[in-house]
């Protein structure tokens, strides 16, 4: 049964070679259905490549996989949708339109192993937001160390040239007003009785604009939902708390964790308690096909609040008691993301099955952790923020941009529970 659910029907109808009565021919027809169902997205997908339409074509590849994981036809489909949206993605680059080329790669997401051509892509976006973090946070100098490079590497390109000029003169007028008499407010110059400090590299971050009241945590410190953004991956709504509670956006009370679902649907509630997490609900739902009011949640349980609206829980990694929760026939206000991780002491980013955030290009896995309200990464490969090597006192603060080894990742906030 395992096996056909998760797409792999050959060996589910290898297991099922001797056995006999009405459930095994059930889960044969499910078998039959799911290898038509497969095929009719794969045909699907072929039409919308012929009419380079990528986002349907991956709508339907994604869902021929989830029918027939194994079928042949789709390795062939995919690369031609993996060169279809590396050519969109470069000319969206090319022509400015950094949003739409990153969301050309986030709808990619998981679907196939990314190209050396969409990891380029992906680490030219995460440097163009390494750019503008550093224009956010004041620092224009740094902004055009980075465009210069890019300008450099990607001619192609032409607004990189003139975003460079542009921030070089922003470096410079800065400098030029810091060198003048605001230089006694900025640091640069300290009044009579004031002791004096080392110089700072870099004090232009003082003229930036204070940071909006919720942009942040009180003290700089991580909040307890934000958005991991993997490039080539997808986005990642990420939960701190221990207790939450989920349901349709349209409750009496807005749930901790709102989904645009069909009115009327049950507001369930999952509780972390030292290792183990409780699903319960007032009224009864369904848990793997089976009417529950409260049960004791384990790897790859599907909660179905609604005929279509269904939550997968897994536990990925035996090393760590975060969770991730994947969206079916339901999806959060933002639309940003698809996958929720209930984050305890940690969480894994990496290659194999075993990963809260599955990353297939990194050769070692990477461990995300919160200390003292930060954000750090432990990693056998580099780790730059914005194109820096991080500062461990810091760690990867919101709004940057993070290199761990090949995989690029920004941390931003979420919507707040309203």
């Amino acid at each position: 049964r395992q096996h056909i659910r998760d797409g792999w029907l050959s060996l589910g109808e290898q297991a099922l070679a001797d056995a006999s009565g009405q459930s095994a021919a059930a889960l044969r027809g499910e078998a039959e259905a799911r290898r038509v169902k497969a095929e009719q997205a794969l045909s699907r997908a072929e039409q919308a490549l012929n009419r380079q339409d990528w986002a349907l074509a991956i709508e339907s590849l994604r869902e021929a996989r989830q029918a027939h994981a194994s079928n042949p036809r789709a390795a062939d489909l995919m690369d031609r949708a993996t060169a279809l949206v590396a050519d969109q993605t470069g000319k969206a680059i090319n022509q400015g339109r950094l949003d739409a080329a990153e969301a050309m790669l986030e709808h990619l997401g998981s679907l196939t192993n990314p190209t050396l051509q969409i990891q380029g892509l992906a680490r030219l976006l995460c440097e163009c937001r390494s750019a503008a973090s550093c224009l956010e946070r004041g620092q224009p100098r740094q902004a055009a160390e980075i465009l210069h490079r890019l300008s450099a590497a990607h001619s192609e390109a032409g607004w990189l040239a003139e975003a460079c000029r542009h921030a070089e003169q922003a470096a410079a007028g800065t400098e030029s007003l810091r060198r003048g008499p605001l230089g006694w407010f900025t640091g640069m110059v300290l009044p009579v009785g004031q002791p004096t400090t080392a110089a700072e590299p870099d004090r232009t971050e003082i003229l930036a604009s204070p940071e909006p009241a919720n942009r942040r945590a009180p003290g700089g410190a991580v909040p307890d939902r934000f958005m991991l953004q993997v490039d080539t991956v997808g986005s990642f709504l990420v939960l701190r708390q221990p207790r939450l509670t989920i349901g349709p956006i349209s409750s009496s009370r807005r749930p901790d964790l709102a989904l645009l679902a069909e009115a009327g649907l049950p507001v369930v509630t999952i509780e972390r308690q030292d290792d183990d997490y409780f699903l319960s609900s007032d009224s009864p739902i369904r848990v793997n096909d089976m009417p529950v009011q409260r049960k004791l949640l384990s790897d790859g349980d599907r909660i179905s609040l609604g005929p279509r609206c269904v939550v997968k829980f897994t536990l990925p990694s035996a090393a760590s008691t975060s969770a991730v929760l994947h969206l079916s026939g339901c999806r959060l206000p933002s639309g940003d993301a698809r996958r929720v991780i209930l984050m305890d002491k940690s969480v894994v980013l990496g290659p194999g099955a075993l990963a809260h955030i599955r990353a297939d290009q990194m050769s070692a896995p990477a461990v995300l952790h919160i200390r003292d309200g930060r954000l750090l990464v432990r990693s056998a490969t580099e780790v730059k923020i914005d194109g820096r090597p991080i500062d461990e006192r810091i760690g990867i603060p919101i709004g940057a941009c993070a290199c761990i080894g090949p995989i690029s990742l920004a941390v931003a906030t979420a919507e707040a529970r309203a």
